[in-house]
């Protein structure tokens, strides 16, 4: 009876404990959407982050109200399924005067850049700051080209694993204009840590902008260079504000890679993020609680039945 008792409790605590890390893995997920609103937001509202894969977009924009001034939508990746139907709804996003902010995160997303028509593409090999730079001090910085917001500017540091950004090789590019450049930079090719001398070396432009019909298209090289992995509301938002009409917030996000995940942060709207994690992790801890309550008055209940047997048997 009591090894009964025994394999019941850790079977319940076996449940309760993967509750609790569901219940808590949902409750970040959602509640990681809150600081999108409304730093993710324009000064309307109207910003939105979506991925461009799996036909994302379409269902995103496919009740978009034409009568309104377009929003501004924020691509992540791009990567290796270019879905014809997000093709054809940011075509006609683009046509209708709309801007659309490419956060790049590998080679794969020139097959994108190149089904859209445009001129500009990701460069291979990832830049690094040189190694006088990186000693400098201050350390050498790159800044937004052209822009009313002075001071607005980046670290050598944020340089290292950006993505340089080129043309087409059958194309010039008259048709685009450098938003944000890089100071004397290398690019690490091979990718493997270290400036060889053969490698190449230069200003590097890793924001740049490119009309299509009646918008544009703004392509960072990603977006780790403009945040170094981190959130920085403040800053990130100047210069979105320096790229975009709206002042939507770019953003890098950090579930990019794990699909589940970041649908499920994306299909969540602010505040409904918040709504729906901050209880979620209250539930957490409650069934937390619920556990410990739980085990702790069945070693009493075990202790009093052990005591019991023994004075019965004396």
């Amino acid at each position: 009876m009591n090894h009964y008792r025994t394999e019941l409790q850790v079977a319940l605590l076996a449940v309760g404990v993967c509750c609790v890390l569901v219940v808590i893995l949902v409750g970040a997920v959602t509640t990681t959407d809150a600081p999108l609103d409304p730093y993710n937001h324009g000064e309307q509202g109207t910003s939105r982050l979506v991925e461009a894969t799996d036909g994302a977009v379409a269902v995103s924009y496919a009740a978009l109200d034409r009568e309104t001034t377009p929003e501004t939508v924020i691509i992540f990746g791009g990567g290796s399924a270019v879905d014809t139907a997000d093709v054809d709804a940011l075509q006609g996003y683009l046509d209708d005067g709309g801007t659309v902010v490419f956060l790049t995160e590998d080679e794969q997303s020139n097959r994108l850049l190149e089904a859209l028509g445009l001129t500009s593409r990701v460069g291979a090999g990832f830049l690094r700051a040189t190694a006088t730079q990186s000693q400098s001090r201050p350390p050498a910085q790159f800044s937004v080209i052209g822009s009313e917001t002075a001071g607005l500017k980046f670290t050598g540091v944020q340089v290292n694993v950006a993505k340089p950004l080129g043309v087409a090789a059958d194309r010039d590019d008259t048709s685009r204009t450098v938003l944000a450049q890089t100071p004397r930079a290398a690019r690490d090719l091979n990718a493997d840590g270290r400036i060889d001398a053969a490698e190449p070396r230069g200003n590097y432009p890793v924001v740049v902008s490119e009309s299509v019909g009646a918008g544009r298209v703004i392509l960072v090289g990603d977006a780790s260079v403009l945040t170094n992995g981190q959130w920085q509301v403040r800053q990130t938002r100047r210069l979105a504000g320096a790229l975009t009409s709206d002042g939507a917030l770019i953003v890098y996000p950090q579930t990019a890679r794990f699909a589940p995940v970041s649908r499920l942060r994306l299909a969540l709207k602010t505040p409904l993020g918040t709504v729906l994690g901050v209880p979620l992790f209250c539930a957490a801890g409650a069934i937390g609680v619920w556990l410990c309550v739980m085990l702790y008055r069945r070693a009493r209940s075990s202790q009093s039945t052990d005591q019991t047997l023994r004075i019965t048997w004396k």
